[in-house]
C-alpha cells in the first residue's frame, strides 16, 4: 500500500523547486526578451511582459512565498484531515500550470523561465494526480466540485498576488530612494 500522505507532501517541495527556476530567470529574461516578443506577439507579449519587466526579483519572490504559504497551509491541514480534496484540487491545477509552461516554449521556439523544471516535475505529478484518482474513491461529482474549488482559489489568490507583488514593488522601490537619500557616500578602495 502506497502511503499517500508522502506525495501530498511533495507538493510545497514540487512548487519551489519548479518556482526557484522562475524567481532567478524571469526577471532578466523579460528584460532581455521584451522587445523581440512585443514585436513578435504584440497582443500577448505586451501585456504579460510588462508586469515582468517591472518587477524585480524580489518582488516576483514575494509573490511565489505568498503561493508557497497558501499551498503550504492547505498541505498540512489536508494531513492533518487525511481529507485531500481541495488539496487535489490544488495539485491539478499546478500540474496543468507545468504544462501550460510547456506551450509558450513551443511557440517561440525558445527557452521560457520555468519550462526546465516543468518538463522534470510533470512526470512526478502526473503519477501524483493517477495515484489520487486511483486511491480516493469519492463520487465523481465531488471530485469535480474540488478541482473547481481549487482552481477558483489558485485564480482568486494569484489575482491577490499580482496585486500585492506591485505593491511590493513600488514600497522596494520607495525604499531603496530612501536608503539613497540617507546613506553617506562610501569610499570604494
Amino acid at each position: 500500500m502506497v502511503d499517500f500522505q508522502f506525495f501530498v507532501w511533495l507538493f510545497p517541495l514540487l512548487f519551489m523547486f519548479h518556482d526557484f527556476e522562475e524567481i532567478i530567470f524571469l526577471h532578466p529574461w523579460s528584460v532581455k526578451n521584451v522587445e523581440r516578443l512585443t514585436r513578435k506577439y504584440p497582443r500577448v507579449a505586451s501585456r504579460l511582459m510588462s508586469t515582468y519587466v517591472n518587477l524585480a526579483t524580489p518582488s516576483i519572490a514575494f509573490g511565489i512565498a505568498e503561493i508557497f504559504i497558501l499551498l503550504s497551509v492547505v498541505t498540512i491541514i489536508s494531513v492533518l484531515l487525511s481529507w485531500y480534496y481541495l488539496w487535489f484540487g490544488m495539485f491539478l491545477f499546478f500540474t496543468i500550470h507545468l504544462v501550460v509552461h510547456c506551450i509558450p516554449c513551443l511557440v517561440i521556439r525558445g527557452y521560457v523561465p520555468g519550462v526546465v523544471t516543468s518538463v522534470l516535475c510533470l512526470p512526478f505529478c502526473s503519477y501524483i494526480v493517477w495515484l489520487f484518482m486511483g486511491h480516493h474513491e469519492a463520487p465523481l461529482d465531488q471530485i469535480i466540485l474540488f478541482i473547481i474549488v481549487g482552481f477558483a482559489v489558485w485564480l482568486v489568490y494569484f489575482a491577490g498576488v499580482q496585486l500585492s507583488m506591485r505593491v511590493f514593488n513600488k514600497w522596494l522601490s520607495n525604499y531603496r530612494e530612501r536608503s539613497r537619500s540617507h546613506d553617506p557616500p562610501q569610499n570604494l578602495l
